[in-house]
């Protein structure tokens, strides 16, 4: 398993539950007329129809996050439509993800560098093919929710499912400020701008121990950055080997040279927070790390590092 696949299944995925009183209707292909909750939203797919209003309780849930598309113009909406079936413990999940200029409705398609879509059953995991659709009806920058439909082939392999009769409606949406990391290692410049995944600071034990994990670049590109922090706040940590596996401080990347350096096999270094927000769940920091490859010997030295608005989660 990649650097890359571990990093992305330690993050924490935060929901945003719907919440709006109105309905809106839509009308079927016998032209019955449907009445959509807000929230609620539906699908079919290989002749199966499940809705979220079949299946109640918390993991059942719609939510959706708008950010700034990373390394790009524009802005990214993803959507996630989750269903869990408790009388048969089986799940399904749709992530949407669509990238545009700006906040519009519209129709946009999957495939290389455009929309993308994701249905996750059971342990399955397809991928929507080129030529998928999603259209966005309605977004509704005043209230926060965005309505739309979608159609669209995925695969798993050999094996496919046939999505149509997609629909989702008045699902709330949250604006997500990623923050942002930078520093300079070995005189080249570091930055999570350019990321597939943002920044993240995550707690664990209640917020005693909190990790953040950081890319730099983009693609088949490894440059990661990592530290873990017990009890943290406002002020000053030395970070080394004496700190054990709870302080800690890590660097890896795969290019021009493969290169590892960490507190916990004897390279040293310092974050020092200057704003720890526990109401916005926002940080401010820099941080410096010193030390050889473990392989090479070659010094690794990152310096000028710096936390900028990062969001931190707390669980």
């Amino acid at each position: 398993m990649s650097p890359r696949i571990i990093t992305r299944s330690l993050l924490i995925a935060v929901i945003a539950f719907a919440g709006f009183s109105c309905k809106t209707t839509t009308t079927s292909p016998t032209d019955q007329v449907v009445t959509h909750d807000p929230g609620e939203f539906g699908y079919t797919y290989n002749d199966t129809v499940v809705d979220r209003k079949d299946y109640p309780g918390d993991m059942s849930f719609s939510s959706a996050v708008l950010s700034p598309n990373t390394g790009k113009t524009g802005v990214v909406i993803e959507i996630n439509l989750n269903l869990y079936a408790t009388t048969t413990s089986r799940l399904r999940t749709l992530k949407l993800t669509v990238p545009m200029p700006a906040p519009s409705a519209g129709t946009f398609t999957t495939g290389s560098g455009a929309a993308s879509i994701y249905f996750t059953l059971d342990t399955g995991i397809y991928a929507a093919a080129a030529g998928g659709h999603i259209v966005i009806t309605k977004f509704d920058t005043s209230a926060m929710t965005i309505s739309g439909t979608f159609t669209f082939d995925a695969y798993d392999g050999a094996k496919s499912e046939h999505i149509t009769s997609g629909y989702f409606n008045a699902i709330s949406y949250t604006n997500y400020d990623p923050g942002l990391v930078t520093a300079v290692v070995n005189g080249v410049p570091f930055t999570s701008i350019y990321a597939v995944t943002p920044p993240n600071f995550y707690s664990v034990d209640g917020g005693q121990h909190m990790v953040l994990m950081a890319d730099g670049d983009s693609g088949n590109v490894i440059k990661s950055l990592g530290f873990g922090i017990t009890s943290p706040g406002v002020g000053s940590y030395d970070l080394d080997i004496t700190t054990g596996g709870q302080w800690f401080g890590t660097y890896v990347q795969n290019t021009p040279r493969i290169a590892s350096i960490s507190t916990t096999t004897g390279a040293y270094g310092n974050i020092t927070f200057t704003t720890f927000d526990w109401t916005n769940h926002r940080l401010n920091a820099t941080f410096n790390l010193h030390g050889h490859d473990k392989n090479t010997g070659d010094p690794v030295d990152v310096v000028n590092g710096k936390m900028i608005n990062v969001p931190w989660v707390l669980k």
